[in-house]
Parts: structure tokens; sequence; C-alpha cells
């Protein structure tokens, strides 16, 4: 069976609490990156392109989280942790924390729309 070629970049991945590290060559080397705040949640284009959100403000990062755009002002609000998915540079959602709503996202982030979940059935 043929083997897959090896990742030349490896996806970030989050979690409460927890030290974030960032690998451009595969794994052999690593560095420690830091995003504009311990709150809020990261998502990923691709491994070169960060988005972070948070309630209130957002920023993103070209270099797999090593620099980052100042925080700006948003309208969005609270994030789950980990739920932000960044399918493009235009498009992206995330869960809402502690509601049964998605906010999402088709230019950039300059604007965010709340979207209603349906009620479980009962």
């Amino acid at each position: 069976m043929p083997r897959s070629p090896p990742c030349r970049r490896l996806w970030p991945v989050q979690a409460p609490l927890a030290e974030l590290f960032s690998s451009v060559d595969g794994g052999a080397t690593w560095v420690e990156v830091t995003p504009p705040a311990l709150s809020g949640t990261l998502g990923y284009a691709n491994p070169g392109a960060w988005w972070w959100i948070d309630a209130g403000s957002q920023a993103s990062s070209a270099d797999a989280g090593i620099t980052w755009t100042n925080p700006a002002r948003t309208a969005a609000i609270a994030p789950l942790l980990g739920s932000l998915k960044v399918l493009d540079r235009d498009d992206a959602w995330f869960a809402a924390a502690g509601l049964p709503a998605l906010e999402s996202t088709i230019d950039g982030g300059l604007h965010w729309r709340l979207v209603g979940l349906p009620q479980a059935l009962t």
C-alpha cells in the first residue's frame, strides 16, 4: 500500500489553559505562539492563516501565530472554545458560548450575523 507523503505543516490544536505551539517543518522544530488574549478561540484557514476571536474583538495572523494584527473591535458575541471554523479568507463561523446559536461572517469578520439554531424536540 502506498504511503502518504509526510506533513509539511502541522495544524495547531487549542485546549483550555494550554500552551500553543506551531511547526512549519513537519514537527522537526516548534515555536510557542501567543494569541492576542487568553480568552477567545482560534481558527485556521490554512496552517499559516490563523484567526482569533473573542466577545467584541478579533485579530489575525499570516505567519502561523508568530505575529498578530492589533485586535479590532467587532460586534461578535462570546465564542465557544475551539468552535471557530475558518473556511477561507472571507468565510467563517463559530458557536456562541451559552446560546443555541452560531455567528457567521462572509466578509472576513467585518460583520457578524447571529444565526439561531432549532430547538431540540422534547
